[in-house]
């Protein structure tokens, strides 16, 4: 890769492979005698729209999974905040009303129901279809991180939707 402005990363990072199909849990990566710094300033990518972090203890270090619920269809709610980002925060409902958070592959709603029509990405997210159904509420989508992966945006109702942030999703 070509960098004209310096490295990609300004801290650490892992670039995980993973199997097509891995569970949730705590995998061990390397044993190591100490860490300086902040591993949460490590970046992860590789991870396939899985949740992960990584864990240091007892001279290990860990990449932990996240169990989370399968891809469905969810509403932006923006009760918790404004940020979307990959299972977080509660800013989304379940078509039951119930308070959820987003998971890679969601068909994900915005619509006049939300608190809050700005919506800033702060992590890459991969749903598998964006609609907007807005009349009244203005949704503006911005951030420094985007749209991923195999994804379509449906418009829909007569309500301004504003695309501020550069995304990558094809569909």
């Amino acid at each position: 890769k070509e960098w004209t402005n310096g490295p990609e990363y300004n801290a650490p990072h892992f670039d995980i492979v993973l199997p097509e199909t891995v569970s949730a849990g705590t995998y061990n990566i390397v044993e190591v005698e100490n860490i300086e710094g902040d591993i949460n300033d490590i970046t992860i990518t590789g991870m396939n729209g899985r949740k992960a972090e990584l864990k240091y203890a007892d001279g290990v270090l860990s990449l932990v999974i996240k169990d989370v619920r399968d891809a469905s269809t969810i509403e932006w709610s923006g009760s918790e905040d404004n940020t979307w980002q990959l299972a977080e925060k509660s800013n989304f409902k379940s078509l039951e009303g119930n308070d959820d958070i987003f998971v890679s592959g969601d068909h994900v709603i915005f619509n006049d129901k939300a608190s809050n029509g700005d919506v800033v990405l702060t992590g890459d997210v991969t749903p598998s279809l964006v609609t907007f159904e807005n009349n009244t509420l203005e949704y503006t989508l911005s951030g420094a991180n985007a749209i991923t992966g195999n994804a379509s945006i449906t418009k829909n109702g007569s309500g301004n939707v504003n695309i501020n942030n550069t995304n990558t999703f094809t569909g």
